[in-house]
């Protein structure tokens, strides 16, 4: 949850093109665990560089992959009001054009 928070930080600041410096990641950190009641760490962790490259890559294949799903699941929202609209522009045409045979016969008779 907390791999999650920050990259959705990290992705927000990218979309606002907002520089980060090391110095105010290590900060938002900081603050983001302490705001979760997570104690932050003093010195050398006990879990190796690789166990950790391993742990991180593992969380951010689950938050790339939810990433993922929310954008096909939003182009697929977007479709559906896509084709909403063109089924009732199809729907009006149509009854334009029926409501204009109905008059053209009645002038014919």
């Amino acid at each position: 949850m907390v791999v999650t928070s920050l990259l959705d930080h990290l992705a927000l600041q990218s979309q606002l093109q907002v520089a980060i410096k090391l110095k105010d990641w290590s900060e938002f950190t900081d603050n983001l665990l302490k705001f979760n009641n997570l104690k932050l760490l003093d010195g050398k962790s006990d879990i190796s560089k690789d166990k950790m490259k391993k742990l991180v890559k593992k969380n951010y294949d689950i938050y790339d992959a939810n990433r993922k799903l929310k954008e096909t699941e939003d182009s697929i929202q977007e479709g559906i009001e896509d084709l909403k609209v063109i089924e009732k522009e199809v729907k009006e045409t149509l009854k334009r054009k029926s409501q204009k045979s109905k008059s053209t016969a009645k002038d014919k008779s």
